[in-house]
């Protein structure tokens, strides 16, 4: 089959990795492969919760053009603005058409807010790196409007207020993002506050969960282990509560029985996500959690020549980046027996592997019917990075950024003075 173009469009896990895959097989001569992201660049989602932490972003960024063989692949820096199913063409900001014989879709999943009144305009999102470095930027611009003065006997108005000054998180969202962040913000921020010879006592961490228990995905024990673990931070975990407006410095919570208002100049959101509205809008059908209905063999419903991978797909682990580049490496099989006129084989979902973090150092981590907790846990899910560095890069490039966990990207002139 001659002239036959192929149009990848997202640079995430399952675009990175379907363009790499594509690249290295035997395709008919005309064949072309085009990758359109919205991005210059690929992000490690996983590891953003860091970077809000003053982790180093080469941890969890890759340049496109330095993990894929852009002698076989185009990649294109656009954004996919329609997909018309009937001419088989994309359409781009740029005003570019795309046109396609086989199209892949690989946009992962967009944040939704559920229509709560205040949290788009007032939340922190945790979906990119700058994302992710706004949070820091401004975990640390508040904790500084709460430091000590150098003077320990200054007992001007100022110095009276940043005594009794104290930071007040909440986290929205039980799953493993927001176990991750909890962890970690509460370990931060009292390095920081402490660092500005603040008290990191009056440091406090709420994560608010609608559901009756964390990680509703996982076993029920692992759930409550790791409760108990962000407990033993300091961190209050409230189950069976929902949040109903955010406002500026604080947020509306309703439980069983009960109302509140807690005062937060950061609250962060975690809790929803959708598959792209793209899909949506170009007339795929949907599951009810808004994700493309795909068949086993991982197509759009009622279309042949489209396929769906990664989040925005209906498949049984969709979200991990496990499921992802697994999906994506099928889906590249895939379109290789069509062109070569084989019978595609039906697709498998392959179990995954849960690590989830729970303040520096520590992790729970489930290998089938097994659960390790603490250090054990926490080299489980460094390990695992590492796999999933190396399956999406270069040797060397998975090992700078494996090794860059180490490094920080301190903006805090206080953090710096304390060799943090």
């Amino acid at each position: 089959m001659n002239n036959h173009n192929i149009l990848i469009i997202g640079g995430g896990f399952a675009g990175v990795k379907c363009a790499q895959e594509l690249s290295k097989k035997r395709l008919p001569q005309g064949t072309t492969i085009r990758l359109v992201s919205d991005r210059e660049h690929f992000e490690y989602h996983g590891a953003l919760y860091r970077v809000a932490a003053g982790n180093t972003p080469l941890e969890v960024c890759f340049p496109l053009r330095e993990i894929i063989d852009t002698k076989k692949v185009d990649v294109i820096h656009d954004t996919i603005q329609s997909i018309d199913k009937e001419n088989n063409q994309a359409k781009g900001a740029s005003g570019s058409v795309y046109r396609y014989d086989t199209l892949v879709i690989a946009l992962g999943s967009q944040t939704i807010y559920f229509g709560i009144p205040g949290l788009r305009e007032n939340a922190h999102g945790m979906k990119s790196i700058e994302r992710a470095i706004n949070l820091k930027n401004h975990i640390t611009k508040t904790i500084e409007g709460c430091s000590h003065p150098s003077d320990p006997d200054d007992e001007s108005e100022e110095s009276k207020h940043a005594k009794v000054c104290g930071s007040n998180f909440v986290v929205v969202g039980g799953g493993a993002t927001g176990v991750e962040v909890a962890g970690e913000v509460m370990q931060y921020a009292r390095m920081l506050t402490e660092s500005h010879g603040g008290d990191p006592s009056l440091v406090s961490v709420e994560l608010v969960e609608a559901q009756s228990r964390l990680l509703g995905l996982m076993p029920a024990t692992f759930g409550e282990k790791m409760k108990r673990r962000l407990e033993s931070l300091g961190i209050n975990v409230m189950l069976d509560t929902a949040i109903t407006k955010g406002e500026a410095e604080s947020v509306l919570l309703k439980g069983k029985n009960m109302e509140s208002k807690i005062t937060a100049k950061t609250v962060i959101w975690t809790a929803g996500v959708r598959a792209h509205k793209l899909i949506e809008d170009a007339g795929f059908e949907l599951t009810r959690g808004a994700k493309a209905v795909v068949c086993h063999h991982m197509r759009a419903k009622g279309h042949h020549n489209v396929f769906v991978v990664g989040d925005a797909a209906s498949t049984k682990y969709s979200g991990m980046a496990q499921t992802a580049l697994y999906d994506a490496s099928y889906v590249a099989n895939s379109i290789q027996r069509d062109l070569s006129g084989q019978s595609v084989k039906v697709y498998k979902p392959r179990d995954v592997l849960y690590a989830v973090p729970a303040g520096p150092g520590w992790a729970g981590a489930t290998i089938g019917k097994v659960q390790l907790y603490g250090r054990v846990g926490w080299w489980v899910r460094r390990l695992l990075d590492l796999v999933v560095f190396i399956r999406i890069a270069p040797f060397s490039s998975a090992m700078r950024a494996f090794m860059a966990h180490y490094d920080k990207d301190e903006v805090c002139a206080a953090c710096h003075k304390s060799g943090r």
